[in-house]
């Protein structure tokens, strides 16, 4: 048990005294300025980082589908696949987990997770804004 890759693991499975903070400095690197001013930050952004684990579940069963490490990785690619692809893109393409104005240059940028984890900065200027109901967007997640 004095192994630090169990103890980390077990903590960071395990450990729920850390609280969540709404801060707009936190957020795995989402502050884009400083003189940026806080919008919006989703309480799911962590868990949505962490999600992405699935992407290499995805190309790790595929490679070995593909390089003959065994048939039966045709499973866990087919419940990937079929069961979370949709759900993932859709929350890619429209799920903005923290919000932030730029005063300095008129524009809002909003921070969004791709694939693998990686987090995709949107810039908009102020002026192309425009406000949406929440039933026109063609998902339901």
């Amino acid at each position: 048990m004095q192994n630090t890759f169990v103890l980390r693991l077990t903590r960071a499975i395990f450990d729920n005294s850390r609280q969540q903070v709404l801060s707009h400095h936190d957020g795995f690197g989402a502050k884009t300025s400083e003189n940026g001013l806080f919008l919006y930050k989703s309480l799911q952004s962590d868990e949505l980082q962490r999600s992405r684990i699935a992407d290499y579940t995805i190309l790790f069963s595929f490679l070995g589908l593909v390089g003959g490490y065994s048939p039966f990785l045709i499973v866990p690619l087919f419940a990937a696949t079929v069961m979370q692809v949709p759900k993932r893109l859709a929350v890619m393409h429209y799920f903005t987990f923290h919000a932030e104005l730029l005063p300095h240059t008129e524009q809002v940028v909003f921070h969004k997770v791709g694939l693998y984890g990686k987090v995709r900065r949107i810039y908009v200027d102020i002026k192309n804004l425009e406000k949406i109901d929440h039933t026109t967007v063609p998902s339901n997640y």
